[in-house]
């Protein structure tokens, strides 16, 4: 937890520090100018009392009146600032002075020896002057006393000096004593003054700005009926109720986002789609329930764990990355790429593939992988969507064979023996073999069917369509055209010997066909009627080839039944019993 000094005790601090400051460093000033201020008065003041005590000394020496000296000396003995006093005669020797011991003495051999130089200077000048020491505490001055010697003529004079030194401590301390105490009197107020700010903020903003504090937090831990509702018309109630608009707007916001998450999570989690989203290198982050039971793995297997890769066909994945560098221009690597290389171009990638469930088994699906982006369009991951199209390729593949195929003998209709004949020609063209066409037409089929039933009769033509099955090479395709009539392309024939080979296997079909078949406990006898034509020799196309089989064929019929044709282009009859 962070702790922190609350705005209405910091400013009022700060702004109190700061006149305190301003304060002391008056008080540092005011005190030195104080301090210059007395030690200037305290000159001019000796200077006035040298000059007076100069003509009163001078007056005593002259009439040789000692006691004279001592009144003076003791007049200004009573002055409380006076630290010394000393009064010398014209010969050197001290008269009066405020140390005793000194008293007769010259003063070369008093305690006056070390102002020597000071003193010397005294007697040569006929002013005053005077000196501090180094704490401005101690003031001495010094002015010369001469008498007129006449034994010496007009200018003869001899002098002696005063020295008069005032200690400045006591004037001082009075005067910064009462500085400090104006000082220490501001610093109070300015307490004060802090104090009633203190309780003014505390007051009129503070408490305000605790309650939005204190709103705002019980609010971010979920409590979003809570307003702050300010009240007053200041600066603090209008932010206040800024604040409580969006509060309103973002619970309306929030509460709409919620919905439409859990929306969106229902649909994801109930969607008949698998939903994988994968980080920009393929590691698996989410998944739908409908991937789990697509994929057979459980949520906690895979995410995280796995990349998408690990459910795909490596030689569909390698397959998939050839077809990309073709398509994109550039290497796409086999792997993970080949998932989301398209992607990363901002193109949705739709593909099928087979999913490599948990249990080995395969599923078909159809896979859409998309980009994902945050707010400043930078790649975050991918979004892989799948749909199991298992039965959409059932369906497919339905339709296809009933497009293709007889749906009763499962045989290739008409579309697609037509198909497999123009195959079989262009390879024939190709290679410069030979093919033939077969039209086939069942002997005694109507009579089975009008005396049967049509259900015997589609059972004969499924035994039929095996048996013709059995006759041929796998190579070769038998059709059923509709009703009982049939269709054999027989492809890759020698040319020397073609006529042999397709005889014996229309004998084979005849001799097959002709044998009694049993079908629900009737035994049946029916024969079959083949027409032939060969390619290139009977026509070089389709429809050639289908129009001189299917002459072929009728002559067979005509013919008497039960026997093959070969087409010739005079009709002439060469049947083979």
């Amino acid at each position: 937890m962070t702790y922190y000094l609350p705005l209405r005790f910091f400013v009022p601090l700060i702004i109190m520090i700061f006149c305190v400051l301003v304060t002391i460093t008056g008080y540092l000033t005011v005190r030195a100018q104080t301090e210059q201020r007395i030690v200037s008065q305290a000159k001019h003041h000796i200077n006035m009392e040298l000059n007076k005590l100069q003509g009163l000394v001078e007056y005593a020496l002259e009439n040789n009146s000692i006691s004279l000296l001592r009144q003076i000396h003791a007049g200004k003995l009573s002055e409380p600032d006076l630290k010394a006093l000393v009064i010398t005669d014209t010969q050197g020797q001290i008269t009066a002075s405020t140390t005793p011991q000194d008293l007769g003495r010259h003063w070369g051999q008093s305690s006056l020896v070390h102002y020597r130089k000071a003193i010397q200077n005294t007697l040569e000048q006929y002013t005053s002057h005077n000196w501090t020491d180094a704490d401005n505490r101690l003031i001495t001055g010094m002015i010369n006393v001469c008498t007129r010697e006449f034994g010496l003529g007009l200018r003869g004079q001899s002098c002696g000096f005063i020295l008069y030194q005032v200690d400045l401590k006591i004037l001082l301390d009075e005067a910064i004593g009462d500085l400090f105490r104006q000082t220490i009197y501001i610093t109070l107020s300015i307490a004060v003054g802090m104090l009633l700010l203190i309780a003014t903020l505390d007051l009129l903003i503070s408490r305000r700005l605790v309650k939005i504090h204190e709103i705002l937090r019980q609010w971010q831990q979920g409590a979003r009926n809570q307003r702050i509702n300010p009240g007053g018309a200041d600066e603090i109630a209008e932010i206040g109720n800024k604040i409580d608009q969006l509060l309103s707007r973002f619970s309306e916001d929030e509460q709409a986002l919620i919905y439409n998450q859990q929306l969106t999570q229902a649909v994801i989690e109930s969607a008949n789609y698998s939903m994988i989203t994968a980080d920009t290198k393929g590691m698996i982050q989410t998944l739908n329930p409908m991937a789990e039971t697509m994929l057979g793995y459980s949520a906690r297997e895979l995410i995280g764990r796995q990349s998408l890769c690990l459910f795909h066909d490596p030689l569909e994945i390698e397959e998939r990355a050839r077809y990309l560098s073709e398509q994109l221009g550039e290497v796409v690597p086999i792997g993970f790429e080949a998932l989301a290389a398209k992607a990363r171009h901002d193109s949705v990638d739709e593909h099928n593939w087979s999913y490599l469930r948990k249990d080995g088994s395969r599923l078909p699906v159809r896979l859409s992988v998309s980009p994902i982006r945050d707010k400043d369009g930078a790649l975050t991951g991918f979004l892989a969507v799948a749909k199991d199209i298992t039965e959409q390729l059932r369906t497919e593949e339905k339709l296809e064979n009933m497009a293709y195929f007889d749906q009763l003998t499962q045989l290739p209709n008409r579309a697609l023996y037509h198909d497999r004949l123009e195959q079989t020609l262009f390879q024939a063209k190709r290679q410069g073999c030979s093919a033939a066409v077969l039209f086939l037409d069942l002997d005694k089929f109507k009579y089975v069917n009008d005396t049967l039933g049509h259900e015997t009769g589609d059972k004969l033509l499924i035994r039929v369509a095996d048996l013709l099955l059995g006759c041929v090479r796998e190579s070769d395709t038998v059709s059923r055209l509709g009703g009982d009539e049939f269709t054999i392309i027989l492809s890759n024939l020698n040319a020397n010997s073609q006529r042999k080979d397709i005889g014996q296997i229309c004998d084979k079909i005849i001799d097959v066909i002709s044998q009694p078949l049993k079908i629900d406990g009737n035994e049946i006898h029916i024969g079959v009627s083949i027409g032939i034509a060969i390619f290139p020799e009977h026509g070089n196309s389709i429809s050639k080839l289908n129009k001189a089989a299917d002459v072929a064929m009728y002559s067979a019929k005509a013919a008497g039944r039960g026997c093959y044709y070969f087409y010739s282009p005079g009709l002439e009859l060469n049947p083979k019993l």
